[in-house]
């Protein structure tokens, strides 16, 4: 690709680290399963905490989602990945020529779609337990 200036290629440049930090940033759901679930557990437990913080000092809550009684953590999981976490590692793979990404992305997703129906809230309270995670 013939570029017009060295402006255009420095703002090329510029827009790959930026897409490349991005992805990074979110790339969670493209880690092999048992180091996506973990973390995902340990980011999920931060919210619960944040959220829980918020409502007992009054503040409006930034991520009511992240409720421990109520939350659905594989659907939320899901969500992430629908909402963010797809489109960049698409758009990332026709790039970068990595297409292991998108595949692990796709299959944790499975992972987590089969785990929302069973879901219950009470395993919220046992987030860091691999008992918890694996049942």
């Amino acid at each position: 690709m013939l570029l017009d200036n060295e402006e255009d290629e420095n703002n090329i440049s510029l827009t790959i680290c930026r897409m490349l930090i991005k992805c990074a940033d979110i790339g969670n759901p493209t880690r092999e399963w048992e180091l996506c679930e973990k973390w995902a557990m340990r980011i999920v437990e931060e919210y619960f905490d944040q959220t829980s913080e918020e409502r007992e000092k009054g503040l409006p809550l930034t991520m009511e989602l992240f409720d421990r009684n109520v939350c659905n953590v594989p659907l939320t999981q899901c969500g992430f990945i629908d909402m963010f976490a797809r489109e960049a590692f698409t758009c990332w793979t026709q790039f970068s020529n990595l297409p292991n990404l998108l595949t692990q992305l796709e299959m944790n997703y499975e992972k987590w779609r089969q785990k929302t129906a069973d879901w219950n809230p009470s395993k919220n309270a046992h987030l860091y337990d691999d008992r918890a995670l694996t049942s």
